[in-house]
């Protein structure tokens, strides 16, 4: 289509520049017979004018007249060689031109006669040559006519041509504009129509891209339209290959990913339901979650559920699901709305295992507490009272082991405690008992428990404390400031000095932003080295080896500090500089957490 209009248009071009170059044709040539005919008559009237001068000179002798004819005769002979130059470049020139060009020479060869006779004086000379220059005026004026009439005419047929042919241009131009216009339509209608069926599979490809439909062809080209559509299917084969992965992973999850509608009915379930709930997914689709808990935990699902729904947020809670060997699960939900989709998005992660392990330790606790603990503290005190001699005296040897056996059961006991502490300080099973203390009543209390330890050793603390307040439970700050100080003087080389102290900050917490106290505790020991510093609050963490041995301790009182502080909503942590010293600080908010229940 494209091509055909091209033609259309080199053709139209090509028709309208011949009629405009004919055109100009017959206008020079319409000019050059004027110029051709207005030079002869000059030339004419010239001639005669000469040959006048020459008969008055002949009858009078007069020089005036002879001056005359010498100067229109180098005129004539001037004009006359113009138009013979003229009329020579003319090609079209006829025979007649061609025999007045001839009578033109002649006459000029007989004005160059006639003057010669002057010159001579010889007057049957000048009468020759007079009646020769006559005979051929006479001569050239037929042919000029004749030659005239000829230009006429064709000057007539030039017009004549010259009308026709503007006439052809117009004729030429309204056509060509006439069609240039109706190819305008076709071609007009033709890239709408072919642009709309573009665009139209442009928006059938969006819409099936939004749908999740397969995409049409892609479109061909270079255009922008072309490249748009390539770019949607680029998308689209990414977002399916997104989404082939996406399934994947949703189905070989081990958790369960399922959807609910408002109702709470399963619309959607991976693989892991199946195996989890023991039920096929066509089974599962359309049950009610509620009907899968256990009675006593229905009521509580469905509150949390109704919160998130109505709240549009999200939430995570435990519930245990019956299953149908009549046995159940203990499983963890993480459930959020979307408002788009008008439904719950929900993973359901199976945490029997955990919850058996947690019942499994309680009980361990609970056979250490007391099915071991008391036993122990019963021990404890008969080797007390047997080092005491309260059953009579022993040898130096006997006292020796009682002791020793002593220090041993303490130290048994000790750990049991702090196994016991910790496990209720993580479980959350403790309350505090907040009030308001000056930190140097604090770090004072911590001080004088770690005295006597401090001074068999030569150390010497030093307190820097600043008129601070505190809200916190103060038994169990003590507590930490007390551990951090045994371990200072533990670490610490003889003679050496511990410091702690307390000051208020705006700068602490996580967030660097919260108002509070900073305790810090600092000794001149061999130093923390980096990588261990965040390990040393795990359990049963020392830094060396040969702590546990050279420096006795169960592990566990650096992270019953850290649940202690955590329980308070602050935060611990450890600097060191190896080889020099170690800096315990804690931070507490100025604003604790509600009591723990």
């Amino acid at each position: 289509m494209i091509g055909i209009a091209l033609s259309f248009q080199l053709l139209f071009v090509f028709v309208l520049l011949s009629a405009l170059s004919n055109l100009e044709k017959q206008y020079e040539r319409e000019s050059h017979l004027r110029v051709v005919m207005g030079s002869l008559n000059a030339l004419l009237n010239q001639m005669l004018a000469t040959a006048a001068s020459e008969g008055m000179f002949q009858a009078t002798q007069n020089k005036p007249f002879r001056k005359l004819f010498i100067d229109g005769y180098a005129e004539t002979v001037k004009q006359s060689a113009a138009l013979q130059k003229t009329l020579i470049s003319d090609p079209a020139a006829d025979k007649d031109l061609k025999l007045l060009i001839q009578l033109i020479d002649d006459m000029n060869r007989a004005f160059a006669q006639g003057s010669k006779a002057m010159d001579s004086g010889s007057f049957d000379d000048m009468v020759q040559a007079f009646k020769q220059v006559r005979s051929m005026i006479e001569k050239a004026q037929i042919v000029s006519r004749a030659t005239v009439q000829q230009m006429e005419l064709e000057n007539a047929q030039n017009r004549e041509n010259q009308r026709q042919s503007k006439m052809f241009i117009m004729i030429v131009l309204v056509v060509g504009l006439s069609l240039n216009f109706a190819i305008f339509l076709v071609l007009l209608r033709y890239f709408a129509s072919a642009n709309q069926r573009r665009f139209a599979l442009l928006a059938n490809n969006i819409n099936a891209l939004s749908m999740e439909r397969p995409l049409q062809d892609g479109l061909e080209g270079e255009d922008e339209v072309a490249r748009l559509d390539h770019l949607l299917h680029q998308v689209n084969e990414n977002l399916q290959q997104a989404r082939r992965k996406e399934q994947a992973m949703i189905e070989n999850a081990q958790d369960v990913i399922c959807s609910l509608d408002r109702n709470l009915r399963f619309e959607q379930a991976n693989n892991a339901s199946s195996t989890i709930f023991m039920l096929d997914r066509e089974d599962l689709i359309g049950k009610s979650l509620t009907s899968l808990v256990v009675p006593e935990d229905r009521e509580k699902t469905s509150r949390a559920l109704e919160e998130v729904i109505s709240a549009r947020s999200q939430c995570s809670f435990e519930n245990r699901v019956k299953l149908p060997d009549g046995k159940s699960k203990d499983m963890l939900w993480n459930v959020v709305y979307s408002g788009e989709e008008q439904n719950l998005f929900c993973v359901a992660h199976d945490i029997s295992g955990r919850k058996e392990v947690e019942r499994l330790k309680q009980e361990v606790i609970a056979v250490v507490s007391h099915d071991l603990r008391a036993p122990l503290t019963s021990l404890g005190l008969t080797l007390n009272v047997l080092s005491e001699g309260g059953l009579g005296p022993l040898s130096e040897k006997a006292l020796n082991r009682v002791t020793r056996a002593e220090a041993s059961v303490a130290q048994l006991v000790s750990i049991i405690n702090d196994l016991i502490d910790i496990e209720k300080f993580e479980s959350g099973v403790i309350s505090m008992d907040y009030k308001i203390y000056e930190g140097t009543e604090l770090t004072e209390e911590a001080i004088a428990a770690v005295e006597e330890s401090a001074a068999a050793r030569g150390i010497r603390i030093e307190s820097s404390n600043n008129l601070v307040k505190v809200v916190c439970d103060g038994q169990r700050i003590v507590r930490v400031l007390t551990n951090l100080l045994s371990n200072a003087i533990k670490f610490s080389p003889a003679n050496s000095t511990v410091k702690v102290g307390c000051r208020a900050v705006n700068d602490g917490g996580p967030s660097k932003a919260e108002r509070g106290v900073v305790f810090s505790v600092s000794d001149q020991g061999r130093g923390i080295a980096g990588d261990k510093l965040t390990l040393i609050f795990d359990r049963w963490k020392q830094v060396e080896k040969e702590d546990e041995r050279e420096k006795g301790g169960s592990g566990l009182g650096l992270a019953i500090c850290k649940a202690l502080i955590d329980a308070h909503g602050g935060q611990i942590e450890a600097l060191s500089e190896p080889n020099r010293c170690s800096t315990f600080k804690f931070f507490l908010p100025e604003k604790p957490p509600k009591t723990l229940s």
